[in-house]
């Protein structure tokens, strides 16, 4: 399909220095608003120590003018190996954002709040080699990996941009920017929402830190995140769907036996459950794409220094399979929902039916009694009218109404006996 518009096509191949447009949506911290610290990791730190945990925070003026001169070498042709990488947190969404949906917290922008002010942070992509497309992604964050081929100063470099759907929980961010020549690797995650994400990413690149020249390094440090993050969450909603069920929460009861949890809570998770299957669909769309990325890697270490070299395909390979048997729990658990709703409805379809019958029986009663005495009230009402002299001749009554009433029966009895022979 052609694109309508010429700049469409500029929006994917921009050049790396970031421009004012594809700025404008990000969103700095307000005047004396704190916010999150930043971390850095090089790979000099790495070598250097024996601690996993090892990482550089930056919040302040003082500490930002550090960052650049320390951990962010220039890339020229004799440029040595090397390794950047900068953490950025998330925004915090208060319980009383209005942009925040329910227990999802679905809030498109998220990504786009950055620590500092939008001058230092254009700098800062500047100098890590963030391409334009990535900022633009983050304005709507969606489930997506893509590599792309570039150059910088007459450097040739491969771009991988790897993001999380901001519908979920958790959802991340990461740019790498890698120069095959020169084996310098310069990575940007933003969306880290707690220590614990700093500490695992840290603790993954720690041992691995033989190996951050090569790219897949930090794209498989995402992916564990993504897929920790991930797995806890199929948990929690798999297993609160199926307490509920057991618990009889699907059932839609009165306002009085209704509470808070239900039934809506049910109802919305449900369609929890739904958005977290389909996403899981499309990280094994976008992982069958890692896996063509993956030919021209080379393989790494997963283990530390002392463990076994896995090649990334392999690597890939077994996360789709975790995620596809998450999609699967996804699955069956709706599933069971469903029989859950269809045991219920066929139980409710019962006690209509019960009821319809129950009613028949009453209006056949009633037709039965009418049947007796209509004929008796018409003949007595006939008879009270002032248009024959019934004095003394009250024995006409039963010569009239008991043959009427007899043959109004007798009718019945035909009609019914038909009926039951068609």
């Amino acid at each position: 399909m052609a694109l309508k518009k010429p700049y469409e096509m500029d929006r994917v191949w921009r050049d790396f220095e970031p421009t004012d447009e594809s700025l404008s949506h990000l969103d700095g911290p307000a005047y004396g608003e704190s916010s999150k610290s930043c971390f850095s990791i090089t790979g000099e730190s790495l070598l250097s120590t024996k601690n996993p945990n090892h990482y550089r925070e930056i919040r302040g003026e003082q500490d930002w003018a550090s960052w650049k001169t320390d951990c962010v070498p220039a890339v020229t042709s004799t440029s040595k190996p090397s390794f950047s990488f900068l953490m950025c947190p998330r925004k915090e969404i208060s319980e009383g954002d209005p942009k925040e949906f329910a227990r999802v917290q679905h809030y498109r922008m998220a990504l786009s709040w950055i620590p500092i002010q939008k001058a230092k942070f254009k700098d800062v992509l500047t100098r890590m080699h963030v391409p334009s497309v990535f900022m633009d992604m983050v304005k709507r964050p969606r489930t997506v990996f893509k590599k792309l081929k570039s150059s910088v100063q007459g450097q040739p470099c491969e771009v991988y941009i790897l993001s999380v759907d901001s519908i979920l929980t958790q959802y991340t961010a990461m740019s790498i920017t890698y120069f095959p020549k020169t084996q310098q690797v310069f990575g940007l995650f933003l969306g880290y929402g707690s220590p614990d994400d700093v500490t695992n990413m840290a603790s993954k690149l720690f041992n691995n830190r033989a190996f951050v020249n090569n790219p897949f390094v930090l794209v498989s440090a995402f992916l564990e995140l993504e897929r920790k993050h991930r797995l806890r969450q199929v948990d929690n909603m798999v297993d609160g769907l199926r307490i509920k069920i057991s618990k009889g929460q699907h059932i839609q009861k009165s306002n009085k036996e209704t509470s808070d949890d239900q039934p809506e809570t049910f109802y919305e998770l449900y369609n929890q459950v739904g958005v977290l299957r389909s996403q899981l669909n499309m990280w094994k769309l976008q992982l069958d794409k890692l896996l063509i990325a993956c030919l021209t890697l080379p393989p790494f270490n997963t283990l530390g220094t002392e463990g076994f070299m896995l090649e990334p395909a392999d690597y890939v390979t077994e996360i789709r399979e975790i995620f596809e048997e998450s999609a699967m729990r996804c699955e069956n658990v709706m599933q069971a929902t469903s029989l859950a709703f269809q045991k219920e409805l066929a139980e409710v379809a019962r006690q209509d039916s019960k009821v319809a019958i129950g009613d028949a029986q009453q209006m056949k009663a009633i037709a039965l009694l009418t049947m007796c005495f209509l004929p008796a009230t018409a003949v007595a009402g006939f008879m009270d009218a002032p248009v024959y002299d019934w004095e003394n001749k009250g024995h006409y009554f039963w010569y009239i109404a008991g043959p009427l009433t007899g043959a109004v029966m007798l009718m019945y009895l035909v009609w019914t006996t038909v009926l039951k022979t068609r």
